[in-house]
């Protein structure tokens, strides 16, 4: 299976090779105390539990940390996976500590629901990074985008849209 191949010692990238990797001193987490399979799949298993109680809002600042962390662990055991969208949702994950994720809409806000009223309005740093996080992530897109290649010649997109990366298999049969 993919999560053998991508995640095991079994597969293409076992824990011995991992070590050489440039900047392997910073590769850390969870998935390198034991690379079996079954060891593998327990960590996965925790971390889609503790994201569908992050999504419910139990416990949401803790479940923040305890998703970012295993995220993080699953960047780190294979790096030859991750792409841009993968950091940011570690980076929003991780600004995401530090914000009151669990005051509206959340398990958290139903027991507290005799407590008195927060405002509507909340700043902090959190807050800031968070949002100026989105910002720059869409002004680099437009400076990126703002060349000659994507608005006179349209070439970009014909590159784009063949990108091997993105076809499936229902575009390969179309084609």
């Amino acid at each position: 299976t993919s999560f053998t191949a991508h995640y095991s010692s079994k597969g293409v990238l076992p824990l011995s090779l991992l070590s050489e990797f440039k900047n392997s001193q910073y590769l850390w987490g969870l998935f390198f105390f034991d690379g079996s399979l079954l060891f593998q799949g327990i960590i996965f298993l925790c971390g889609f539990l503790f994201a569908v109680l992050l999504i419910v809002g139990f416990c949401s600042r803790t479940m923040a940390f305890l998703s970012w962390f295993i995220l993080l662990s699953i960047h780190n055991r294979n790096p030859l996976l991750v792409s841009f969208g993968d950091n940011a949702l570690l980076l929003f994950l991780f600004w995401s500590i530090f914000l009151p994720i669990g005051a509206r809409l959340s398990l958290d806000a139903y027991g507290r629901r005799n407590s008195p009223k927060y405002v509507n309005s909340y700043i902090s740093f959190g807050s800031v990074v968070i949002i100026s996080q989105v910002l720059i992530l869409f002004l680099t897109n437009v400076i990126l985008k703002s060349k000659h290649v994507w608005l006179t010649e349209g070439s970009a997109f014909y590159y784009a849209y063949n990108l091997d990366f993105f076809l499936s298999e229902s575009g390969i049969q179309k084609a």
